[in-house]
Parts: structure tokens; C-alpha cells; sequence
């Protein structure tokens, strides 16, 4: 029997491309990722950040934006 309810409206972006989106490394997006600043999905090792999470995220452009501590 096949699936005929509407799908999620949600669409995912690999960590690389986000990373080119934001003009931030693709370390900076797996650390948001890990610390919740941006949602995504992780099943085993492979990481998929919805693209709806990036809308929090791009309007801090050249602003404060959300980065790695530097030690």
C-alpha cells in the first residue's frame, strides 16, 4: 500500500553546502549542529541541516553571528 498523505514541507542541505551558504566552515556547521543552534537529522554518521533552520541563522549575516569559540 502506498504512502498518499502529503509529505513534510522540509528539505535538507548537507553540512558542505550550508557551510557555503553561510560562508562559515563545514566544522562551524556540524558544531552549531551539535550544540542546537541549527536543526538538522543525524542518522548514523551522515548529518542533514533542514533548510528551514538556516532562516534563523542567514538575517545575522555580518552580524553576531553564532560561531566556535576560540580558545
Amino acid at each position: 500500500m502506498a504512502y498518499t498523505g502529503e509529505l513534510p514541507d522540509r528539505t535538507f542541505l548537507k553540512p558542505t553546502e550550508v557551510a557555503s551558504i553561510l560562508d562559515v566552515s563545514p566544522k562551524t556547521v556540524y558544531f552549531w549542529h551539535s550544540m542546537g543552534m541549527i536543526e538538522g537529522v543525524k542518522i548514523q554518521k551522515i548529518v542533514r541541516i533542514y533548510t528551514s533552520s538556516l532562516e534563523r541563522i542567514a538575517p545575522m549575516r555580518g552580524a553576531a553571528r553564532p560561531s566556535i569559540p576560540r580558545p
